[in-house]
């Protein structure tokens, strides 16, 4: 006869519970926001590098080496960095 098992899954490490009130850890609604933002950097990102580089087909030609689409690549790729490396420094700190 199988044994029902009853097992909590968490959003994340740094979700704030009812019993412990910290400062710094996160809802779900406010955690959820963050990783909906890093998902879409990420997307709009990899959007532009793809439009870059497919957008030359049928020539050898790559694009990203055009202002256009150096520009916001260099920002989204940055700004997507500090968000992961936030995230994860927040992983590691509030990690039980």
């Amino acid at each position: 006869m199988p044994t029902k098992v009853n097992v909590k899954y968490k959003l994340s490490l740094i979700v704030k519970h009812p019993k412990e009130e910290s400062d710094m850890a996160l809802d779900n609604k406010n955690l959820t926001a963050v990783l909906y933002s890093i998902e879409g950097v990420g997307a709009v990102f990899v959007v532009i590098f793809l439009a870059a580089y497919l957008g030359g087909i049928p020539t050898t030609n790559v694009l990203q080496n055009q202002p256009a689409f150096r520009i916001p690549l260099t920002v989204l790729g940055v700004v997507i960095l500090i968000l992961i490396l936030a995230g994860t420094i927040l992983a590691v700190k509030y990690r039980k």
